[in-house]
């Protein structure tokens, strides 16, 4: 389930030509990695709800946590974040959940290593903070950033 750690989120939400709604962000103390995951995408359905969003487009980079929302398969410890992110996407007309590559979604990691400074309380951002506005222009832009992959060495 994740080596536990410490641990900061965050999210953010763009309308359909990539520019700024809003954001949020915040220091889960120690925590595992699938409820890193978890606790920003309930964050994030609540905060579209909010806002009247009715069509989501949900970018995440773990596709374990993809499948339990999907409902394809459950954790038992986390079954009532599980069923809390489930029915927050039953409220939406449209929720298309889609795996990304972290890379692919520097701005949210970035809110995320911003969220592990703060204290252990949500901070909800109207305006964008001034150190992400260049990776917004990048991700609007369509400019991609290489991954690395480790390869297996074959040996003769």
């Amino acid at each position: 389930m994740g080596n536990p750690g410490l641990a900061g989120v965050g999210g953010l939400i763009r309308h359909s030509l990539g520019r700024w709604v809003m954001g949020f962000m915040m220091n889960l103390g120690c925590a595992t990695s699938p409820i890193a995951e978890l606790k920003p995408l309930r964050q994030g359905l609540i905060n579209a709800k909010e806002r009247g969003v009715d069509n989501v487009i949900v970018e995440l980079d773990a596709k374990l946590v993809l499948s339990w929302v999907r409902g394809k398969s459950t954790n038992m410890v986390l079954t009532n974040l599980i069923d809390d992110c489930r029915n927050l996407c039953l409220q939406f007309d449209t929720i298309i959940p889609k795996h990304t590559y972290r890379e692919a979604n520097k701005c949210a990691d970035h809110l995320a290593n911003l969220g592990a400074e703060l204290p252990n309380s949500l901070v909800i951002l109207t305006h964008s903070p001034p150190s992400i506005r260049k990776l917004l222009f990048e991700d609007i832009m369509g400019l991609s950033s290489p991954r690395t992959i480790s390869a297996l060495r074959m040996d003769d």
